[in-house]
Order: structure tokens, then C-alpha cells, then sequence
């Protein structure tokens, strides 16, 4: 604290001046006594204020040296805090980079598998088509060939059934001529009705089974 800056001679226990005592009779010795006391008194108020006057430049000092300390870790502090969010952003940056990368490799990746399957998947439908018309063609060739048997066959029968009927022509008498052939005429009927119907049987299976292989 500042000191009162009084100096001079202090007051007596009673309040009044510490001269107020003296009197015609003091004698020299105690009037230099006194100066001298006053001198040293002077001096250690002065010494005081001094040292309080150093205190407080020395506490002033201080001061401002941890106001200085404070400051430079604030800003230690922020250089931190900034680095520390600059490695943040980066660690996030390169972590995003590597999951587009990922993901675009899966993408890549995906795609080349899609295609290949569809590739895969027109080859077989192609060889499939082609069995199919393969088989078509052979069993259109075994239907035409069993087709034709039975035109032979029916051939061959017309010519036996004329030449039994010439046969009983001329062996029988011309009624018994005529009824043989009525009846070869009715039995050619019948096996033509036969014949056409076996045909539109085998015509009709063979379209049913067409229709079936192709919704297959």
C-alpha cells in the first residue's frame, strides 16, 4: 500500500504534539535526542514506501508476465485446436475418398458380373432355340417318314383290296361281283373316313406338342 507520505514528529499517546512537553527548562541534549529520532523515524517511512512502491512494481511485473504466460497458451491452445481440426478434416476427407473409391470399385466390380451373366445367359438361350429347332426338324422328318409308311401302306392295300376284287369278280357270279364291290367300296369308304381321321389325330398332336415346346 501507498504509505500517508507524513513525516515530522508523531503525535503523544494523548493526541497532542509530541513537542507540546517541552518547556524554558528542556535541555539540549533531549532536543537532539529527539531530532535524531525523528531523523531515523523519517528514514524507515521512506525505506517503507520505497519497499512498497518496489512491491508493487514487482506484483505488477508478475502480473503482466502471467497475463503474457496466459495469453501465449491461449494461443498454444488455439494453434492446437487448430491442427488437431485440420488432421480432423483431413482423416474425414481421406476416409470419404476411400469409401467413394470403395464403392465405385463395387460398382465396377457389379456391372462387369451383371454383364457377364446376361452374356452367359443369351449364349444358353441360343443353344437352347437351336435344340429346339433341332428336335422340330427331326421330328418333323419322323412324322413325314411314318406319314409316308402309311401312304404306302394304304397304296399297297388299294392294290391287294383290287386285286382280291378282280379275284372274286371273276370267280363269283356277277350279283356276288357287284356285293364284293359294294362292300370293297364301303370298306375303301371306312378306311379313307379312318385314314383322315388318324391324319387330323396326328396333325393335332403334333400341333399340341409344338405349342407345348414352345411355352416351354
Amino acid at each position: 500500500r501507498h504509505g500517508d507520505g507524513k513525516g515530522g514528529l508523531q503525535p503523544d499517546s494523548d493526541g497532542r504534539s509530541g513537542d507540546g512537553g517541552k518547556g524554558p527548562g528542556a535541555s539540549s541534549g533531549e532536543d537532539s535526542d529527539a531530532a535524531k529520532k525523528q531523523a531515523e523515524e523519517d528514514a524507515r517511512q521512506k525505506a517503507d514506501a520505497a519497499a512498497r512502491k518496489q512491491a508493487e512494481l514487482d506484483q505488477k511485473r508478475a502480473s503482466e508476465k502471467a497475463e503474457a504466460a496466459r495469453k501465449a497458451e491461449v494461443a498454444r491452445q488455439a494453434e492446437a485446436d487448430a491442427a488437431r481440426r485440420a488432421r480432423e478434416e483431413a482423416e474425414r476427407k481421406a476416409a470419404e475418398e476411400e469409401a467413394e473409391r470403395k464403392a465405385q470399385e463395387e460398382a465396377a466390380r457389379k456391372a462387369e458380373e451383371d454383364a457377364a451373366k446376361k452374356a452367359k445367359q443369351a449364349q444358353q438361350a441360343e443353344e437352347d432355340a437351336a435344340k429346339t429347332a433341332k428336335e422340330a426338324a427331326n421330328k418333323k422328318a419322323a412324322e413325314d417318314a411314318a406319314k409316308k409308311a402309311a401312304e404306302d401302306a394304304a397304296n399297297q392295300k388299294s392294290a391287294e383290296d383290287a386285286a382280291n376284287k378282280r379275284a372274286a369278280e371273276d370267280a363269283a357270279n356277277k350279283k356276288a361281283a357287284e356285293d364284293a364291290a359294294k362292300k370293297a367300296a364301303e370298306d375303301a369308304a371306312n378306311q379313307k373316313a379312318a385314314e383322315d381321321e388318324a391324319k387330323k389325330k396326328a396333325a393335332e398332336d403334333a400341333a399340341r406338342r409344338a405349342q407345348e415346346e414352345a411355352a416351354a
